[in-house]
């Protein structure tokens, strides 16, 4: 399994806004600040878009309190005393939040402050295509990609759509395991054999897979290394108890010894063909 988070399948400059409609009275400053405050919190990767929107201006982003993720496609918090629930339209239904059915846009990020729709932010995905191929690579080689995505917009559906995978090709679970394996904090109990420093999907992709293949090309050497030895001693056996010990020269058991080092040498140069 290949634990795959925002960035990964939506580097930078990938993700950026693409609109901004403000309701109510709410004055354009107060739901820009209000959205990119909660949505810094949420450590997803529309954080870098929504910080584009501040031109600099940090002191824009505001103290963010009682911060929740929820299952759907949202997430709340308290911000300056407003109740602040920021999501996709289906979750700001679900939240009895009142919604016009034209606003209901597949790639949105919507945002009410104390419980009225205040703003409407259009996103523009562009997925990339060394994505798209890392993802059908590990596919091919039986490694299953799992989604740690902290985007709500991210879901199963839109993820097979738009890299065009099928349900045994990737892993999206709740919200809350997806938040434990993308928390940078989180305690790793297992003892690291090899890191790795990454520039992409593509290049963790050609790593994965790679090491499998290593893998797999030295379990078969080793294999191949034991049954030359095996088949080694039987032959001695048989000639030495056959009258036939001349037979074992040392000229011949070299070649023997040699013969064997060939498919080694053909499975090894293989291993880099994936």
């Amino acid at each position: 399994v290949c634990v795959l988070t925002d960035s990964d399948v939506f580097p930078a400059n990938t993700v950026s806004l693409n609109g901004l409609k403000v309701f109510g009275n709410h004055s354009f400053d107060k739901v820009i600040s209000y959205a990119t405050s909660v949505v810094s919190a949420s450590g997803s990767g529309l954080s870098r878009a929504f910080s584009e929107l501040l031109n600099g201006n940090l002191d824009a982003i505001r103290r963010v309190t009682d911060f929740q993720h929820y299952e759907g496609g949202g997430m709340g918090a308290y911000v300056s005393n407003d109740r602040v629930m920021v999501g996709s339209y289906n979750f700001m239904v679900s939240m009895s939040i009142s919604m016009p059915r034209e606003l209901n846009i597949k790639d949105a990020v919507f945002i009410s402050i104390n419980m009225e729709m205040a703003g409407i932010f259009a996103i523009n995905y562009t997925p990339l295509n060394s994505v798209k191929s890392s993802l059908h690579m590990l596919g091919r080689h039986d490694m299953l990609p799992l989604f740690a995505v902290r985007d709500f917009n991210l879901t199963a559906p839109n993820l097979k759509s738009r890299f065009k995978l099928t349900d045994d090709q990737l892993d999206f679970p709740v919200i809350e395991e997806r938040l434990l394996l993308s928390d940078t904090q989180r305690p790793i109990f297992a003892k690291p054999i090899a890191v790795t420093s990454k520039e992409g999907l593509l290049p963790y992709a050609e790593c994965v897979v790679g090491s499998l293949s290593l893998r797999k090309t030295a379990r078969l050497n080793l294999v191949l290394s034991v049954i030359c030895a095996i088949v080694g001693m039987f032959i001695m056996y048989y000639l030495t108890f056959s009258g036939s010990a001349a037979t074992a020269a040392p000229a011949n058991v070299l070649l023997y010894q040699v013969l064997w080092t060939v498919p080694t040498f053909l499975i090894s140069g293989w291993a880099g063909r994936y």
